[in-house]
C-alpha cells in the first residue's frame, strides 16, 4: 500500500479485490465513502475483541485496525463539522494521483478554503468553448443545485464516487482551478478562463469530449447559504 494512503487510512471501494486480510480494496479513484468505511472499521473493531488473542490473526487483525482508526481520526479532527454527512469524500489528486493530507480531503483544492457541488460536463463545442451541464443521473441537461455565476471557480476530476467521467479534453487538465467568465442560464452553459489567468481568456477544448465530473467550488464562509 502506498505511504500516503497508509498515512491517512483510506479504503477505497471502487476498484479490484487484493485478496489479503493486511491490503484493504484498491481503487482507481480517490473516493472513499466513510459510512462504509465506519461499518467495516466496526467489523475489524468486533474480530479484534473476539480474536485478538489468537497469534495466528492477531498482527493483521491489529494492522487494520489502526488503519481505520487513522482515518477516523483524520476524519474527525479536520472535517467532521462541514462533512459529517458526506456520502463520499476525495481522497486523491485526480484518478491514480497521491493520496491528499487529510487537511485538503473532500475540499478539493485548497482545502482549508472550499466546500463544493458537483455536476458533469460536456465539452461539445470545439469554436468558442460553450461547456454544457447533464448531471450524474442522466436525462438531459442540468445546472448546478448552488447558485453560479461569473467570478465562480470550477474544478474537472475523475476522483469522485466512481470511475466513470472521462478525462477532460485538452487543454483542460484535472484538479486544475477554472473561472467562469460567461454564463448563458437558459441554456445551462457557460465558459471559463484558468483560474490564474488576469486577462479571462476563455479555455477552448482542441476537441469534444466528457461526461467530465466537474466541482463548483463553493467558500467556506458561503457554505450555510446554500443549506436548505
Amino acid at each position: 500500500m502506498p505511504p500516503d494512503q497508509l498515512a491517512g487510512g483510506f479504503q477505497l471501494f471502487y476498484g479490484g479485490y487484493a485478496g489479503s486480510l493486511t491490503v484493504p480494496l484498491p481503487g482507481s479513484t480517490g473516493s472513499v465513502d466513510p459510512w462504509m468505511q465506519a461499518y467495516i472499521a466496526e467489523g475489524w473493531a468486533r474480530a479484534y475483541l473476539l480474536y485478538g488473542g489468537d497469534p495466528a490473526v492477531a498482527a493483521n487483525l491489529a494492522t487494520m485496525g489502526t488503519f481505520h482508526r487513522k482515518f477516523h481520526e483524520g476524519f474527525v479532527n479536520t472535517r467532521c463539522s462541514i462533512m459529517a454527512s458526506a456520502q463520499t469524500v476525495a481522497s486523491r489528486f485526480g484518478q491514480g494521483g497521491a493520496f491528499r493530507p487529510w487537511s485538503q480531503v473532500g475540499n478539493h483544492i485548497n482545502g482549508t478554503q472550499y466546500d463544493g457541488n458537483s455536476n458533469v460536463a460536456v465539452f461539445a463545442d470545439t469554436s468558442t468553448g460553450w461547456i454544457t451541464f447533464t448531471g450524474d443521473s442522466g436525462g438531459g441537461s442540468a445546472w448546478f443545485s448552488v447558485p453560479i455565476d461569473v467570478g465562480a471557480k470550477l474544478f474537472f476530476t475523475r476522483d469522485f464516487f466512481s470511475i466513470s467521467g472521462k478525462v477532460p479534453p485538452p487543454p483542460f487538465a484535472e484538479e486544475t482551478s477554472y473561472r467562469v467568465v460567461t454564463v448563458d442560464l437558459p441554456n445551462k452553459r457557460l465558459k471559463v478562463c484558468l483560474d490564474s489567468d488576469t486577462t479571462n481568456m476563455v479555455v477552448v477544448p482542441s476537441v469534444t469530449g466528457g461526461p467530465t465530473y466537474v466541482w463548483r467550488l463553493i467558500p467556506l464562509s458561503q457554505v450555510a447559504q446554500y443549506v436548505v
